[in-house]
C-alpha cells in the first residue's frame, strides 16, 4: 500500500511538550483558582476523555475559554523551547523526500507549531540527504580525537551538490557556522564547535 498523506498529532507526538505543561500548568491552576497536576496524576487521566480530565481536575466550562487562551499564549511564547522527539526532524524529512504530504492536526495555533518545529525541520524537509538533530548525533559528533567537546546545532549528510548550496543558503540566513568535518582525527579540535557539522 502506497500512503500519499500522514497527519500527525503535535503535543507529545512531534514534540515532547510534557515538561512544559507539567512547569506551567500549576501557575495557570492558581490564576484560575484550580488544583494543581501532580506527576502520580498522569496515568489515571490518560485513561479518560477530555471533558472527564477537566471534571477530575475541577474545571467548570465557564472558565474554559479563558483557560484555554492562557494557556495556548503561554505555549506560543515557549514554542522554540519545546523540543522535537528525538528523530522527528528526520522523520519527517524522509516523508517528504518520498512525496508523501505530511499535516499536523492540533489545538495549537499554525504560528506555534511552526515556531515550535524550527527551521531545522523546514530545512531537513529541502534536504536529499540527513540531517540528524537528535541527542545521539549531536553527542557523537561534538568531541574529535582532541580533548574538546562542544555540541553542535545538527549534523548534516548532504547527499547532493544541491544540499551543500542549501546548506551554505540555511547557515547565511540563520547566522550559523558550518563545520566540515572527514574522519573527526584532528587532535587540535578545528571540526568541533557549535554550528553545524557537515
Amino acid at each position: 500500500m502506497c500512503y500519499r498523506l500522514v497527519i500527525f498529532d503535535y503535543d507529545g507526538t512531534l514534540v515532547d511538550s510534557l515538561p512544559w505543561f507539567m512547569a506551567t500548568q500549576p501557575l495557570v491552576a492558581a490564576q484560575f483558582g484550580l488544583r494543581p497536576l501532580r506527576p502520580e496524576d498522569l496515568p489515571a487521566l490518560r485513561q479518560l476523555n477530555s471533558r472527564e480530565v477537566l471534571r477530575s481536575m475541577g474545571v467548570p466550562s465557564w472558565k474554559l475559554p479563558a483557560l484555554t487562551l492562557e494557556l495556548r499564549a503561554r505555549k506560543r511564547a515557549a514554542a522554540g523551547r519545546i523540543p522535537l522527539h528525538p528523530g522527528i526532524a528526520e522523520a519527517l524529512g524522509g516523508l517528504h523526500a518520498a512525496g508523501i504530504r505530511l499535516a499536523i492536526v492540533s489545538s495549537d495555533s499554525a504560528a506555534s507549531i511552526r515556531q515550535g518545529l524550527g527551521p531545522l525541520a523546514a530545512l531537513a524537509r529541502r534536504l536529499d540527504g540527513d540531517l540528524a538533530c537528535d541527542a545521539l548525533a549531536v553527542t557523537a559528533y561534538s568531541t574529535d580525537a582532541s580533548e574538546y567537546q562542544e555540541q553542535p546545532v545538527a549534523v548534516a549528510f548532504p547527499a547532493s551538490e544541491a544540499d551543500v548550496r542549501e546548506l551554505v543558503r540555511f547557515a547565511a540566513a540563520h547566522r550559523v557556522g558550518l563545520i566540515p568535518r572527514g574522519a573527526g582525527t584532528s587532535l587540535a579540535g578545528q571540526v568541533v564547535g557549535n554550528g553545524m557539522v557537515v
